[in-house]
């Protein structure tokens, strides 16, 4: 036995685009899926400028990143040299989780919860050969 389809195309709208091309409308949530490393530390503060002059006064704001501890440990350098060579070169997920709720407060964000995952994202990685 199958299931009907859920329908959900009334409900909601899914665009994938770079941040600088999201229509100048009210969105009632934002999602920014592992994405925010591109933006850098020299544009965050921009990027950010641009969630919010999209988010309705009550939105959500999903943001998952990927960053560093801010007390190195063996496992960054390894997580370091996985996101160069597999994801993208020169990424800037050098930034701890402190640099960027700091950043989401600066531009007025109130941040409800954080999540670490990197021991669960880590035991994969250990996987590839680096």
């Amino acid at each position: 036995m199958t299931s009907p389809k859920k329908q959900v195309s009334d409900k909601a709208e899914v665009k994938l685009l770079d941040y600088r091309d999201i229509p100048l409308e009210k969105w009632d949530k934002i999602t920014c899926f592992e994405m925010a490393e591109h933006v850098g530390v020299k544009n965050f503060q921009v990027f950010l400028k641009v969630v919010t002059d999209r988010l309705k006064d009550d939105g959500i704001f999903y943001l998952q990143i990927a960053g560093l501890r801010r007390n190195w440990q063996f496992e960054d350098l390894i997580w370091g040299l996985f996101m160069n060579k597999y994801i993208f070169p020169g990424a800037d997920a050098s930034t701890p989780l402190a640099w960027y709720i700091a950043q989401c407060e600066r531009a007025g964000f109130e941040v409800h919860s954080t999540h670490t995952v990197l021991l669960s994202v880590f035991i994969p990685i250990s996987y590839f050969k680096i």
